[in-house]
């Protein structure tokens, strides 16, 4: 007669499912064998390969300096202290603040009220996001705005 294999212990739930609705982290993925499994593994490279693009992707301050000053708006062009892309990507602190020159600029300009200010940075997105260019053409100032107020954008790149 055929000895009878026995089941296997029925699965525990695993606790770290639950947690994945609450991060966007990268969670129970699960394994295979020393790895993580294949699907879950290319997500991770296209996420990792659209982070890089986003990093490598600059800004086209030109573009979207005459864009903004062909729709009605005071366009005062700015930098951050990070003077080049390696520097930005090794010290994000400095393109988080102005560099000497781009202070000096905007300190040097009157201090009236403007009705609107729009800051458009280097994007860090994903790849399908709106460009800048591309909301600079959608948006123009109110033909509402006084003639004494300014209308203000800085580009900083």
């Amino acid at each position: 007669m055929a000895e009878r294999v026995p089941s296997p212990p029925p699965a525990r739930p695993d606790p770290w499912l639950a947690l994945r609705a609450f991060t966007a982290a990268r969670i129970a993925l699960g394994r295979a064998g020393g790895s993580i499994p294949t699907g879950p593994l290319l997500e991770f490279q296209l996420a990792h390969a659209r982070a890089r693009d986003a990093v490598d992707r600059k800004l086209d301050g030109d573009t979207l300096e005459r864009t903004l000053r062909d729709r009605g708006w005071d366009v005062l062009r700015l930098h951050s202290a990070a003077p080049d892309r390696r520097t930005f990507v090794q010290r994000p602190d400095l393109g988080r603040i102005l560099g000497d020159q781009s202070k000096a600029a905007l300190e040097s300009r009157p201090r009236a009220a403007p009705d609107a200010v729009l800051v458009m940075s280097q994007p860090l997105q994903k790849a399908f996001s709106p460009a800048p260019v591309t909301i600079a053409h959608t948006i123009s100032p109110s033909r509402e705005i006084s003639a004494q107020r300014r209308r203000s954008s800085c580009v900083i790149s």
